[in-house]
């Protein structure tokens, strides 16, 4: 059975490489012979187009903030501790 750390560096691997983005660690579980790895990932914020509330004196400061708004999205990582394989690769609704 492969450590923690090893699983954890398969499933990061596994999704910078198929998600073209960095990942952080969120969750790891054992289950049998699996590892359960929950990364999660930034996503960008769609910008709302009402800024009736926003104040003409610092609306550049609002606009940068708007801006810089990210959420995050989280996968969860099925890694077969025996044969090293990544063997799925889901999104992780959280409740």
């Amino acid at each position: 059975m492969i450590s923690v750390k090893e699983a954890v560096e398969l499933a990061t691997n596994f999704g910078d490489e198929i998600f073209k983005q960095q990942g952080h660690v969120e969750e790891v579980e054992i289950d049998g012979p699996y590892w359960l790895i929950t990364l999660s990932y930034e996503v960008n914020k769609p910008e709302t187009d009402d800024k009736s509330e926003k104040n003409p004196t610092n609306a550049f400061l609002y606009d940068y903030l708007e801006s810089q708004k990210a959420d995050k999205a989280y996968k969860l990582f099925k890694v077969n501790g025996e044969t090293k394989q990544v063997v799925s690769a889901k999104i992780r609704q959280l409740q």
